[in-house]
Protein backbone atom coordinates (compact mmCIF):
# COMPACT_ATOMS: atom_id res chain seq x y z
CA UNK A 1 0.00 0.00 0.00
CA UNK A 2 1.14 3.28 -1.22
CA UNK A 3 2.72 5.83 1.84
CA UNK A 4 0.36 9.05 1.71
CA UNK A 5 2.10 11.97 1.09
CA UNK A 6 1.43 15.61 2.31
CA UNK A 7 2.67 18.67 -0.20
CA UNK A 8 5.95 19.22 1.57
CA UNK A 9 7.21 15.67 0.93
CA UNK A 10 8.96 14.67 -1.95
CA UNK A 11 8.33 11.82 -4.66
CA UNK A 12 11.70 10.58 -5.45
CA UNK A 13 12.02 8.60 -9.01
CA UNK A 14 13.02 5.42 -7.28
CA UNK A 15 12.84 3.61 -4.15
CA UNK A 16 16.35 3.67 -3.05
CA UNK A 17 16.40 -0.32 -2.56
CA UNK A 18 18.77 -2.47 -4.88
CA UNK A 19 18.02 -4.81 -6.90
CA UNK A 20 18.78 -8.43 -6.31
CA UNK A 21 20.47 -8.84 -9.76
CA UNK A 22 22.75 -5.56 -8.26
CA UNK A 23 22.86 -2.17 -9.89
CA UNK A 24 20.66 -1.74 -12.70
CA UNK A 25 22.39 0.44 -15.64
CA UNK A 26 20.97 -0.64 -19.21
CA UNK A 27 18.09 1.27 -20.14
CA UNK A 28 15.12 1.06 -22.99
CA UNK A 29 13.30 3.79 -24.75
CA UNK A 30 9.79 2.70 -25.18
CA UNK A 31 7.70 5.26 -27.61
CA UNK A 32 4.30 4.77 -25.59
CA UNK A 33 0.83 6.42 -26.38
CA UNK A 34 -0.25 9.26 -24.51
CA UNK A 35 -3.29 6.57 -22.41
CA UNK A 36 -0.68 3.40 -21.58
CA UNK A 37 1.75 5.66 -20.55
CA UNK A 38 -1.44 7.37 -17.94
CA UNK A 39 -2.31 4.07 -17.37
CA UNK A 40 1.20 2.69 -15.78
CA UNK A 41 1.66 5.90 -14.04
CA UNK A 42 -1.91 5.47 -12.17
CA UNK A 43 -1.03 1.42 -11.90
CA UNK A 44 2.13 2.24 -10.68
CA UNK A 45 0.81 4.70 -8.04
CA UNK A 46 -1.63 2.35 -7.19
CA UNK A 47 0.88 -0.12 -6.34
CA UNK A 48 2.74 1.92 -4.70
CA UNK A 49 6.43 2.04 -6.83
CA UNK A 50 7.79 4.25 -9.03
CA UNK A 51 6.71 4.28 -12.95
CA UNK A 52 10.34 3.01 -13.88
CA UNK A 53 10.06 0.21 -11.20
CA UNK A 54 6.43 -0.76 -11.65
CA UNK A 55 7.10 -1.00 -15.85
CA UNK A 56 10.43 -3.08 -15.43
CA UNK A 57 8.06 -5.42 -13.41
CA UNK A 58 5.66 -6.02 -15.54
CA UNK A 59 8.48 -6.75 -18.64
CA UNK A 60 10.29 -8.77 -16.43
CA UNK A 61 7.53 -11.08 -15.38
CA UNK A 62 5.60 -11.39 -18.80
CA UNK A 63 9.30 -12.38 -20.59
CA UNK A 64 10.62 -14.47 -17.53
CA UNK A 65 7.73 -16.31 -16.48
CA UNK A 66 6.70 -19.30 -19.10
CA UNK A 67 3.82 -19.75 -18.12
CA UNK A 68 2.55 -16.45 -18.43
CA UNK A 69 3.92 -16.74 -22.34
CA UNK A 70 1.18 -18.41 -23.82
CA UNK A 71 -1.39 -16.35 -22.72
CA UNK A 72 -2.93 -13.27 -24.59
CA UNK A 73 -1.66 -10.07 -23.73
CA UNK A 74 -4.75 -8.66 -22.27
CA UNK A 75 -5.10 -11.57 -19.87
CA UNK A 76 -1.37 -11.34 -18.69
CA UNK A 77 -1.74 -7.71 -18.47
CA UNK A 78 -4.60 -8.51 -16.55
CA UNK A 79 -3.11 -11.74 -14.13
CA UNK A 80 0.43 -8.94 -13.34
CA UNK A 81 -2.22 -6.14 -11.75
CA UNK A 82 -4.06 -9.09 -9.87
CA UNK A 83 -0.64 -10.13 -8.91
CA UNK A 84 0.48 -6.82 -7.72
CA UNK A 85 -2.67 -6.44 -5.77
CA UNK A 86 -1.60 -9.57 -4.05
CA UNK A 87 1.83 -8.72 -3.76
CA UNK A 88 2.83 -12.31 -5.47
CA UNK A 89 4.72 -12.97 -8.61
CA UNK A 90 2.40 -13.48 -11.60
CA UNK A 91 3.47 -16.80 -12.50
CA UNK A 92 3.04 -17.98 -9.22
CA UNK A 93 -0.76 -16.48 -9.28
CA UNK A 94 -1.13 -18.13 -12.46
CA UNK A 95 -0.44 -21.57 -11.49
CA UNK A 96 -2.52 -21.89 -8.09
CA UNK A 97 -5.30 -21.01 -10.64
CA UNK A 98 -4.88 -22.83 -12.71
CA UNK A 99 -4.77 -25.78 -10.41
CA UNK A 100 -7.86 -24.19 -8.66
CA UNK A 101 -8.93 -24.32 -12.73
CA UNK A 102 -8.04 -27.97 -13.30
CA UNK A 103 -9.80 -29.21 -9.58
CA UNK A 104 -12.90 -27.63 -10.83
CA UNK A 105 -13.16 -29.06 -14.24
CA UNK A 106 -11.93 -32.49 -12.73
CA UNK A 107 -15.28 -32.07 -10.36
CA UNK A 108 -17.28 -31.18 -12.77
CA UNK A 109 -15.77 -34.50 -15.26
CA UNK A 110 -16.90 -36.32 -12.80
CA UNK A 111 -20.15 -35.14 -11.98
CA UNK A 112 -21.18 -35.13 -15.77
CA UNK A 113 -19.19 -38.82 -16.15
CA UNK A 114 -22.15 -39.80 -13.26
CA UNK A 115 -25.08 -38.50 -14.88
CA UNK A 116 -24.49 -39.35 -18.36
CA UNK A 117 -22.13 -42.66 -18.37
CA UNK A 118 -23.35 -44.13 -15.64
CA UNK A 119 -27.26 -42.58 -15.59
CA UNK A 120 -26.52 -41.86 -11.92
CA UNK A 121 -27.28 -38.47 -10.49
CA UNK A 122 -24.73 -36.43 -8.20
CA UNK A 123 -26.54 -37.46 -5.01
CA UNK A 124 -27.12 -40.68 -5.96
CA UNK A 125 -26.84 -43.35 -2.68
CA UNK A 126 -23.98 -45.37 -2.57
CA UNK A 127 -21.80 -43.01 -4.94
CA UNK A 128 -18.88 -41.93 -3.66
CA UNK A 129 -16.06 -40.18 -5.34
Amino acid sequence: MAEEHDENSAMFSRTGITHEDGKLKSRIDVPLTDALHDVIVVKAAQAGKPKAEYARLLMQEAITSPILLGLPADVRESLCSLANVAGRPANELALQMLGEAIEKAVGMTRIIVRKQVLGQSEDCPGMHG
